[in-house]
């Protein structure tokens, strides 16, 4: 069906053109000349499915194909007697690729710490401490601590519950310093 289509839009375009040849006008030759062009680019632009005789019981997949634009040439022969020559290519749009949105990254809840993996922070320069099943990163606080850096450095790489319960137990401010430098649980 789509065959026929194109034939017919190039036989019209054909006939619309020699029409035009013998008209006295050279502006609306030329204009109508471009109308001719787009008609044939129309036709060349058309999409077809490839369809491929197959024998029963095959289950190969039947591609689709698409005719490719291909330059079309047209030749105008003014009322003066000058011949002149326009190859064209039919202009093809290119498909806009999406653009892909970003996912937000997961929350699994706060992150997991071993007692091995806290050991390992043990100085001044990363002190982690554990109390009551919480995990902090004290580090920051080391020179800014009332009692001291000293009692900070105490507890660095360590279960530090006892030393915070016997000194800070119940007072509501170095319970909620303390929770501002929470980092995850302990595993």
């Amino acid at each position: 069906m789509k065959f026929y289509s194109i034939i017919n839009i190039r036989v019209l375009a054909l006939i619309l053109f020699l029409n035009l040849i013998n008209m006295k006008n050279k502006f609306l030759i030329i204009n109508l000349a471009v109308l001719t062009i787009l008609f044939i680019g129309a036709g060349c632009s058309q999409n077809t499915d490839t369809v491929q005789n197959k024998p029963a019981g095959d289950t190969s997949q039947v591609t689709n194909t698409q005719n490719t634009p291909e330059p079309v040439t047209v030749t105008v022969k003014t009322t003066t007697g000058q011949t002149t020559t326009n190859p064209t290519t039919p202009v093809v749009k290119p498909t806009p690729t999406p653009t892909p949105t970003p996912t937000p990254p997961v929350d699994n809840g706060p992150k997991t710490f071993t007692m091995a993996e806290v050991t390992t922070h043990n100085s001044a320069s990363s002190c982690y401490t554990t109390i009551k099943g919480n995990v902090y990163d004290v580090t920051t606080y080391i020179p800014n601590h009332p009692g001291g850096a000293a009692n900070i450095l105490k507890i660095c790489g360590k279960d530090g519950a006892s030393a915070f319960t016997e000194q800070h137990d119940g007072q509501p401010k170095p319970e909620q310093m303390l929770a501002s430098l929470k980092i995850g649980v302990l595993k």
